[in-house]
C-alpha cells in the first residue's frame, strides 16, 4: 500500500494541481487542488464481549495510523519499508482501551481525503490534448512510414475520444448531482468496472505498439498484439450485455423515478458504453494497422 502509494505521488507530482505534499509525518494537503484537506473518518463498533473483534479493531485502528503518520521523506531518501511492517503488539494494544470506553463506537482519523474528481478529470484531459498536439507535429508528410500516416492520425483521434467521453460522464454526474437507484446499484457497479476494464485492455494494446513495429508485425509481437485484440472484443461483448441487463431493470422502476433524473441516467449509460466503444475501436484501428 505504502508503495502503491509512493509511485502515485511520484507519477502526479508533475501537475500543478497535484496538492499532496510528502511530510515526515503522512501527507499534508495544500489547497486548492485535487485534494480536501478534510479527512474521512473510521468508526469501529465496540464489542466488548467479544475478544475476537476487539482485536481486529485493533489492529486496524494501528495500521491506520501508521499509515496516516508515515514518514515519506526517509522513502524518498532511500529508506525501505521494512520498519512499517506490522508487528504481533499491534493486534492487542488497543483492547484495553475498548474496554474501559464508555462510548459505543471508537473513531480514528484515516488517511483517506475528499477528492476533487472533476477537476482531475478536467487536467488529465487536458494533458491529453497536448500530447494530442505533440504527437501530430512529430508526424512530418515528407517522411515514408511503415503504414500509412492518415492510419496513425485516425489511430491517435480514437484514443484521444476515450478521455473527452470520461470527461462528459463526470460532467453529467457531478453537474446534475446524479444519483444511482439503489435497485441497479449493484449492475451499474459491474458496467462501470467493465468499462474500465475495456479502456485498460485497449491501453495495453496501445502500449504494444512500439513493440509491434520493431518486429515488423510479425512474430511473438504479432500473437501478443492479437490476443489482446481477442480479449479487448470479448470484454466489450460482455459489456454490451450487462447495458442490457442494466437497462432493462432502468426500465422497471423508472416510473418511480423523476423523468428528468431518469432522462439524463440513460444518458449517463449511453455515454459509458459509448466509453466501452471507443476503447474497441482503438483496438480495431491498431488491428487494421497491423494487417496492412
Amino acid at each position: 500500500l505504502l508503495g502503491a502509494t509512493d509511485d502515485l505521488l511520484e507519477y502526479y507530482r508533475g501537475f500543478q494541481s497535484m496538492n499532496l505534499e510528502p511530510t515526515e509525518a503522512g501527507l499534508y494537503v495544500k489547497e486548492p487542488g485535487w485534494s480536501y484537506n478534510n479527512y474521512i473518518n473510521y468508526k469501529y463498533r465496540i464489542h466488548k464481549f467479544n475478544p475476537v473483534w476487539m482485536s481486529m479493531v485493533s489492529k486496524s485502528a494501528n495500521l491506520t495510523e501508521r499509515v496516516l503518520n508515515h514518514d515519506w521523506l526517509r522513502r524518498r531518501a532511500g529508506a525501505e519499508y521494512g520498519s512499517s511492517q506490522s508487528n504481533k503488539s499491534e493486534w492487542f494494544d488497543l483492547i484495553s482501551e475498548q474496554l474501559m470506553s464508555s462510548e459505543k463506537f471508537k473513531t480514528i482519523v484515516s488517511p483517506d481525503v475528499t477528492m476533487n474528481s472533476r477537476k482531475l478529470i478536467s487536467d488529465l484531459e487536458n494533458q491529453a490534448d497536448e500530447l494530442k498536439a505533440e504527437t501530430r507535429s512529430l508526424l512530418p508528410k515528407s517522411i515514408f512510414f511503415a503504414v500509412p500516416r492518415e492510419d496513425i492520425l485516425d489511430l491517435i483521434k480514437l484514443a484521444d475520444d476515450i478521455p473527452n467521453t470520461v470527461k462528459d460522464i463526470s460532467g453529467l454526474m457531478i453537474g446534475r448531482t446524479i444519483e444511482v437507484p439503489s435497485a441497479i446499484h449493484k449492475s451499474f457497479q459491474n458496467f462501470i468496472e467493465e468499462a474500465r476494464e475495456i479502456t485498460y485492455a485497449a491501453a495495453d494494446a496501445v502500449d504494444h505498439i512500439d513493440e509491434l513495429f520493431q518486429f515488423s508485425f510479425g512474430g511473438k509481437a504479432a500473437e501478443k498484439m492479437q490476443t489482446l485484440i481477442e480479449k479487448l472484443n470479448s470484454l466489450e461483448n460482455s459489456n454490451d450485455q450487462t447495458e442490457i441487463t442494466l437497462r432493462g431493470e432502468l426500465f422497471k422502476i423508472e416510473k418511480d423515478l423523476p423523468p428528468i433524473d431518469v432522462m439524463f441516467l440513460y444518458d449517463v449509460i449511453n455515454k459509458i458504453g459509448e466509453l466501452s466503444d471507443r476503447a474497441e475501436q482503438v483496438g480495431h484501428r491498431i488491428s487494421l494497422i497491423a494487417s496492412r
